[in-house]
């Protein structure tokens, strides 16, 4: 699967909506179920908007809960992920293997695919020519000088054998080393060749040093305006000549060094995935909203507590992506109305000090937008959590990206303010 397959759905992590490290227990699971049913069970809602809004948040709860609760689903799921739970044949899996068995049948099926994309990358090609003499056997010689015996005689004069591989270095330069061997009637030969091409504005740029048949070094130029194409062969001789080539190489050259990391390519698969994602995107964003609008009473009653022990309190929590409040502190990003004019940021104050326990915050590895209460405000682009917070009636600012622990009170690293 490529890059941009993997990237057509955007899958939940189950781990963050229990906010679990991937290696959580039985224990570990069951207890953050039971924490967040208390807070989103439907029965605990009455009958009205908030019932509606507890059902969806417990529901999803539980999705999460069933999965990892059970070993052969968490298997798969760690393995394939929500797809891999929704294709078709795993009951026989069930039946039939461990979850141990499931993950190393996955890491070895990983390892096959990372193996065959390292291969595409690289773009080996080999090849082996065998030169053969089979005269004797359609015209046998009649002299008696030769004894040719009962069958037919058949002789190997040569064999050649070349191989060369590509190293992208970057989105516009590329390396090749290529070689070849040959051997005729005895006599044996050799070379081998290291390329390096550069893409610049209007064509490119490239450099062959070899050896073999004595040292070489080779310059050549193209430009797409004017196909035309200059090599110099500096070493051994100095030679210089220029041809006329199709634009066809412009294509070739622009499809193989620049189109797979071009920007503007990413940015389209980055839109084509909003769209493809849409309707989802804005069930997590309402999933967020309702999560927060039900966490009004734990929200005061862990604060009012951690108040009462000088404990950890969240004075202000953005997640998004940042630009003008760099330095700022969020309380006066919340003065200068940031959240309110920048819709790539989103408050989550709320829903962390509802994950605060015993003075303490803690989330694991994984993008913080599948947390409950949170949503992803920026899709695609790179995001962060930025905290300031209160603890033994001292301030401190923390940030963090997105995929990081986070871990507070952290008097040793923080600063106070």
């Amino acid at each position: 699967m490529d890059d941009n397959e993997e990237l057509d759905f955007v899958e939940e992590d189950y781990y963050a909506t229990l906010n679990l490290p991937r290696s959580a227990t039985q224990e570990e699971i069951s207890k953050a179920y039971r924490n967040l049913s208390r807070i989103f069970h439907p029965d605990k809602h009455g009958n009205g908007e908030n019932k509606q809004k507890a059902e969806l948040m417990f529901n999803r709860t539980k999705k999460a809960y069933e999965v990892l609760s059970d070993p052969h689903q968490r298997a798969i799921y760690d393995s394939l992920g929500v797809k891999g739970l929704e294709t078709e044949g795993w009951e026989i899996v069930h039946r039939t293997k461990t979850p141990n068995e499931i993950r190393e049948e996955y890491e070895r099926l990983a390892q096959e695919r990372e193996e065959r994309r390292l291969q595409q990358k690289t773009n080996p090609r080999g090849n082996i020519s065998v030169h053969i003499n089979a005269t004797d056997f359609f015209s046998r010689y009649d002299d008696d000088y030769y004894d040719t015996g009962l069958l037919p005689s058949i002789e190997v004069s040569g064999m050649s054998m070349s191989q060369s591989i590509e190293a992208p270095l970057s989105r516009t330069e590329i390396a090749t080393l290529s070689g070849s061997l040959h051997l005729q009637n005895g006599v044996g030969s050799g070379n081998f060749l290291l390329s390096g091409k550069r893409l610049i504005n209007k064509g490119w740029f490239e450099v062959d040093c070899g050896a073999g048949n004595g040292p070489v070094i080779i310059r050549s130029t193209q430009t797409y305006l004017f196909p035309i194409h200059l090599s110099e062969e500096i070493i051994p001789a100095a030679i210089f000549y220029a041809t006329v080539t199709p634009l066809l190489t412009y294509f070739v050259l622009k499809k193989m060094l620049f189109d797979p990391m071009n920007e503007a390519t990413k940015q389209k698969n980055i839109e084509r995935v909003k769209e493809t994602n849409s309707a989802r995107m804005a069930e997590k964003r309402k999933e967020a909203e309702s999560a927060i609008s039900l966490m009004g009473a734990l929200f005061e009653r862990i604060r009012k507590e951690e108040i009462k022990c000088e404990g950890l309190i969240i004075v202000s929590a953005l997640y998004g992506k940042f630009s003008d409040i760099e330095n700022a502190s969020l309380e006066e990003a919340d003065d200068m109305g940031f959240v309110q004019q920048n819709p790539l940021v989103i408050d989550v104050r709320i829903p962390l000090q509802c994950l605060v326990k015993d003075s303490q915050l803690t989330l694991y590895s994984s993008s913080k937008s599948e947390l409950p209460g949170f949503y992803d405000p920026c899709f695609g682009e790179e995001k962060q959590l930025k905290i300031d917070y209160e603890f033994k009636n001292n301030s401190y600012s923390s940030v963090f990206a997105d995929s990081d622990p986070v871990r507070l009170p952290a008097i040793t690293n923080e600063a106070s303010q």
